[in-house]
């Protein structure tokens, strides 16, 4: 079974992922078709543990997996104590060939190192946030900007492996 991984993520005009602890306050409408069309891929979804903590995770379309050392027993996700790129091998091995990675920076960062996303959709607003900052530049040096569009002044990236 071939297993690809792509992640989604909104940045705002000065790096921040969230606003006001979320990521909502940075995505527009466009933003949110994108992103339901993303999901409409994907047979599961991968995100860390503040992000489960921040954002309304409680129904999602397909299988909900939490990378997460702190949270335990949560329902309706599952909950893999494990390192980030250990939690991929977990997934694979339960059968998901397409994983979508949702959220967290460090969780993104950590899979990025280990060169194990396929692609990587870039939403990046005019608006500034204030948390979960990132370098864009370092986070994709690995990776090809392969498909860019710009739309109501948003910037709508796609980046694959090199």
């Amino acid at each position: 079974m071939s297993l690809t991984v792509k992640a989604n993520l909104v940045v705002g005009a000065n790096g921040a992922t969230t606003l006001v602890g979320r990521s909502h306050g940075l995505s527009s409408g466009a933003d949110r078709a994108r992103f339901h069309e993303i999901r409409s891929w994907a047979d599961c979804i991968l995100i860390g543990g503040e992000s489960y903590r921040s954002e309304p995770y409680q129904n999602t379309p397909v299988p909900l997996f939490v990378c997460s050392h702190v949270l335990a027993g949560i329902s309706p996700a599952i909950v893999l104590s494990l390192s980030p790129v250990e939690s991929l091998k977990e997934i694979a091995q339960r059968g998901f060939s397409n994983i979508l990675i949702e959220g967290g920076a460090h969780l993104l960062s950590d899979l990025l190192k280990a060169s194990l996303i396929d692609g990587l959709y870039i939403t990046h607003t005019d608006i500034e946030g204030d948390g979960g900052f990132i370098n864009l530049e370092e986070m994709t040096k690995s990776l090809t900007l392969s498909n860019s569009e710009t739309i109501a002044g948003e910037k709508f990236l796609y980046f694959t492996k090199k």
